[in-house]
């Protein structure tokens, strides 16, 4: 599927009304508005990231789980996919539990919770 696909399939598999123009405005948010009609083949890793995450956030759920959502980008792409993510929970009063190896995400976390050879510090 296309970035835009992607992201108002959830949206149409849920009845929301105008799903095309509300994912062509998330994915505008974030950067994408020009990349609305590529395949993930066509789209660098942190576009693809971003793309999922649009995809994942476009419902405005109150949690988000993300493992690693920061894993394999560059400092520039791991920058804007925090930002994302980070301004989503301040703007919509949601919760995110982040499983992460990256310390300057981890910084950003209100609470840390690390576990070091299976045991919690």
């Amino acid at each position: 599927y296309t970035a835009l696909e992607n992201v108002s399939l959830t949206l149409e598999i849920n009845r929301i009304s105008n799903a095309e123009q509300k994912a062509k405005d998330m994915l505008s948010r974030f950067g994408l508005g020009q990349r609305l009609n590529n395949l993930p083949s066509q789209l660098s890793g942190g576009e693809q990231q971003r793309v999922a995450i649009a995809r994942s956030i476009v419902m405005k759920p109150q949690l988000i789980l993300a493992d690693e959502p920061t894993g394999n980008l560059d400092s520039e792409n791991s920058n804007l996919i925090s930002k994302i993510l980070f301004d989503y929970v301040n703007e919509e009063k949601a919760s995110l539990i982040v499983a992460t190896h990256d310390d300057k995400l981890a910084s950003q976390a209100k609470r840390k919770i690390k576990i070091k050879d299976g045991r919690i510090e």
